[in-house]
């Protein structure tokens, strides 16, 4: 320990470098004297370890030995760290240091700025006085050199408990004998602005705007590592295993979230919880990670209270956390967000019911999906859920509650004339759930303006009768009642359930045909009938490959919606193509012949006849001009044949048409 005596200045001093620590001064001016660190310390009456931990009787008698005034004397002890200990945090002035941030047992360097000190200093000086160490080659935070922008080079580590280091020495031995080299390999690096944000403050330089300069130094740098650290992803490697370039490029990541504010970390710790849920977790560790280890070790630490309070916050609001449960020293006293196990555990329903009628709300992706990311849900939007699917009815309830017949009911759900919850309506084979009051809503409307019966006549019917006079479906004569087209309505005995009511079933009969306009589409028997060679089993193959158009229309004479082939895919291919049945029906030919004379010319049908069952032939003034001297149907027999002659069974005109002239 330095005794409290006065230590008289060498003769051999120089003053120290600006920003140079006590620890490397006295190291020079051991070398100034051709002495080591620790035996010039010895003499001189100093502590060496406590010079190396910055601490002030070893600092005060570094700055006696120099014959240093007092304002010199305030500059060495404000650019010395004093080193952590069991009992206390390292510090620097008035800031506090994260643990780890001065250097032990080795140092950094860069070899230009040692090269520029011997060129520099006084050429009496001996080569190992000359360079000076730098307070930013003890911090750990900086890894390059802002003057050069190539990265520090570390000296060799010391083992064992004996950490003092001589920095002229380390430098004689080490760094001179092979300074040029290291020159030469030296690693151009680009500028790092959070390790010019940490020198900055390091000479108690602060910047107005920028919010990690509001809280203490330790504080402010743990949250640019810990968010640059947890937007590593899951792929880093432990912290033990990161290398120089790895802590550089995490801690500038973090530096550039956390100097924006509140807003910049909240939008980062939103992209956690993305991730998070994307991997299938929901937990507070698994989104925060390595943010909420560094905060639970702070808790006592109030200079973490501004970081700490964002992420509790955003905890809060992001993390199914159970009521009770402690999130960096807060207790919550009420659950904020369900998982859909701990929201179907509260309602008594399963997991899996309740996954559904979320992913129908749009609050989850369908189960089953190529989406399997964890889900998570605000507890008063889940009770309002749950609310409403307490009170809502199921299919079999409206049966019996209202009389609505179970297909009749699946058929207004269908067409939307009874709204359901939570979307199950675009859900095959869903179980519906209906709010009681969308059902009394359409009792209502169904009723509103029947006058009561006694007795109905034959033509007031009720709604499955007045769907078979009509020959429709349930759902346009209910679309009827609630457009208030249909001019009388009426209320059996004066009942109010859905079989009591009735309508005229002549005047349902007049809507439907009357508004329903005619249908456009062909059918196949219909096109076969007018266009001749367009039979069913040629008509089937066109529609197949794409030449006619088919759609659903509805029809008025049957009140079902049917396949049709469309009119304007029917006239485009008949504006197009020419069947060979239609060709000799108009020319009265032979099939064989005109197919023959056709093949002559050059003409081939436009589609393969083995698959389309017939020749088709695109239009063209080729095709008659091809045909201009083919005989008519019956002349070349008549030719062959002498006059009176008559023809065997097998060649009869009363025989079956060929396959062609069909």
């Amino acid at each position: 320990m330095t005794e409290l005596q006065l230590i008289e200045p060498l003769d051999w001093k120089f003053p120290p470098k600006p920003g140079e620590p006590a620890a490397g001064y006295a190291s020079r001016l051991a070398a100034l004297n051709g002495l080591d660190f620790p035996t010039l310390m010895r003499l001189a009456g100093i502590s060496a370890e406590e010079v190396h931990s910055g601490l002030e009787p070893g600092v005060r008698g570094v700055a006696q030995l120099g014959g240093l005034d007092d304002v010199q004397a305030e500059a060495l002890a404000s650019s010395t760290p004093v080193r952590p200990s069991r009992r206390r945090l390292g510090r620097l002035g008035s800031e506090t240091l994260v643990p780890g941030a001065v250097l032990a047992g080795f140092f950094r360097f860069c070899p230009h700025c040692v090269a520029q000190d011997l060129v520099e200093s006084p050429q009496d000086v001996p080569l190992a006085a000359r360079p000076w160490l730098r307070l930013e080659w003890s911090i750990n935070q900086i890894r390059s050199c802002p003057a050069h922008g190539v990265r520090l080079v570390e000296t060799r580590r010391l083992e064992g408990r004996d950490l003092v280091i001589d920095f002229a020495r380390t430098v004689a031995n080490e760094v001179l004998p092979r300074l040029d080299g290291l020159r030469a390999e030296a690693v151009t690096v680009e500028p790092n602005a959070f390790e010019a944000w940490v020198l900055r403050r390091l000479r108690n330089v602060k910047e107005p705007g920028n919010w990690l300069d509001t809280m203490p130094l330790n504080a402010a740098v743990t949250a640019c590592e810990s968010l640059g650290i947890e937007g590593l992803g899951a792929e880093r490697p432990r912290l033990s295993k990161l290398g120089n370039d790895a802590w550089a490029a995490s801690s500038l990541a973090g530096f550039r979230v956390a100097s924006g504010g509140e807003a910049s970390i909240v939008s980062f710790l939103d992209t956690l919880v993305a991730r998070s849920h994307a991997a299938g977790f929901v937990g507070a560790k698994s989104i925060y990670g390595y943010v909420l280890e560094v905060l639970d070790r702070t808790l006592d630490d109030p200079g973490f209270d501004a970081f700490r309070n964002i992420v509790r916050r955003h905890a809060i609001e992001n993390v199914p956390l159970a009521a009770g449960s402690q999130v960096l020293g807060y207790v919550l006293e009420e659950r904020r967000l369900h998982t859909t196990t701990s929201a179907a555990a509260a309602s008594g329903t399963t997991h899996a019911t309740l996954r559904a009628i979320f992913a129908r709300s749009g609050i989850a992706p369908p189960a089953g999906g190529p989406d399997h990311q964890r889900l998570t849900i605000r507890v008063d939007a889940f009770e309002t859920q749950l609310r409403e699917f307490g009170a809502a009815l199921t299919v079999t309830d409206v049966r019996d509650t209202v009389g609505i017949p179970h297909k009749h009911i699946l058929e207004l759900i269908a067409r939307g004339m009874v709204p359901t919850l939570f979307g199950s309506r675009e859900v095959h084979r869903a179980r519906h759930r209906v709010a009681r009051a969308d059902v009394e809503a359409f009792m209502a409307r169904l009723f509103e303006g029947a006058v009561p019966v006694e007795a109905p006549t034959a033509r007031q019917v009720k709604f499955g009768r007045a769907c078979f006079f009509a020959s429709t479906n349930i759902g346009d004569v209910v679309g009827l009642v609630l457009d208030g087209k249909l001019g009388w309505k009426g209320c059996l005995h004066g009942g109010r359930r859905y079989t009591d009511l009735l309508v005229d079933a002549d005047e349902v009969l007049a809507l439907l045909q009357g508004v329903a306009p005619p249908r456009r589409g062909l059918m196949k028997a219909e096109i076969a009938a007018e266009t001749p060679g367009l039979r069913l089993d040629v008509l089937t193959p066109l529609i197949a490959a794409g030449h006619l158009m088919v759609e659903q229309e509805f029809c008025p004479e049957t009140r079902r919606r049917l396949p049709v082939v469309t009119r304007e895919s029917y006239e485009a291919f008949k504006g197009r193509y020419l069947t060979l049945t239609e060709i000799c029906h108009a020319k009265d030919l032979n099939a064989r012949v005109a197919k023959r004379h056709l093949a002559a010319a050059g003409l081939v049908p436009a589609f393969d006849p083995a698959v389309f069952k017939n020749a088709i032939y695109e239009r063209a003034e080729a095709l008659d001009a091809a045909l201009h001297d083919c005989p008519p149907r019956g002349a070349i027999w008549e030719a062959s044949h002498r006059k009176g002659a008559v023809r065997g069974r097998s060649q009869s005109r009363n025989a079956a048409p060929t396959h062609a002239e069909r």
